[in-house]
């Protein structure tokens, strides 16, 4: 069995490239994708500066550490990454205002594993926050991570801080694994986009069949995104859909 991936992405309508905060790791999918594969996505809170740059740390970093349980342990040396690069220009006096607080992001972390069964390989999750992991087979859904309902994704959801944060902080974080086949896929979707899916799911409205055309052509997203918005369907936010296909064959 072997792997392909592939990510799509938007700046909330009406803003740069530049205003991207959501971020995702890897930057690119050159096959062949080698075991153990990590991929992860973030969203950074708009309220917060360098949200955007704390989010890239989180989502590297991850896919570089290679033990879910442990990340909370590479949070120090991100911080001081984070404020090392926040202070390495003058700023106004708001913006310092600013950085003292911190920036706050989502995480959602996957990596996929080799394990004994032929043909079978299996993902493990972590997640903090609101980004959501959909595992599809063909276009029905079996499994969601964390297990959100729509209206879930209107409160405001746990973040990830570039500042110290209470031992309780590693409560933030939920864990899941599952069995990854051929044919399966994996959609790791900032909240906007999951807010869809969930909809779309329970109102039985065929959301992975619209997700499959991104996957086989990626200049549908944004065909996609402009229609859902213009119905009203979508909140305008940053979108980011990153997604990961098992196909039979070699690694």
């Amino acid at each position: 069995m072997k792997l392909r991936a592939g990510v799509s992405w938007l700046p909330k309508r009406g803003n740069s490239a530049e205003e991207y905060e959501d971020a995702f790791y890897p930057k690119t999918f050159d096959p062949p994708l080698v075991l153990p594969f990590s991929c992860a996505i973030a969203d950074g809170a708009a309220a917060t500066s360098f949200s955007g740059l704390w989010a890239n740390l989180l989502t590297e970093r991850f896919c570089r550490a290679g033990d879910l349980k442990a990340f909370d342990q590479l949070l120090p040396e991100l911080r001081e990454k984070w404020d090392g690069e926040t202070r390495s220009k003058p700023f106004p006096w708001y913006i310092e205002q600013q950085l003292e607080q911190g920036a706050f992001a989502t995480l959602l972390g996957v990596q996929i594993i080799k394990v004994e069964v032929p043909a079978v390989f299996r993902w493990q999750a972590i997640a903090v926050g609101d980004s959501c992991l959909f595992h599809v087979k063909g276009f029905d859904l079996a499994a969601a991570f964390p297990p959100f309902k729509a209206e879930d994704l209107k409160a405001r959801p746990m973040l990830l801080s570039s500042r110290p944060m209470p031992d309780s902080a590693t409560e933030l974080y939920r864990f899941a694994d599952g069995n990854f086949e051929p044919g399966d896929r994996l959609y790791l979707v900032s909240d906007a986009v999951a807010g869809w899916i969930l909809q779309g799911v329970e109102n039985d409205t065929k959301p992975f069949v619209q997700l499959d055309q991104v996957v086989r052509n990626p200049d549908f997203f944004l065909a996609l995104i402009e229609r859902l918005l213009n119905q009203r369907e979508l909140k305008n936010d940053d979108f980011t859909l990153l997604w990961v296909e098992a196909l039979s064959g070699d690694v």
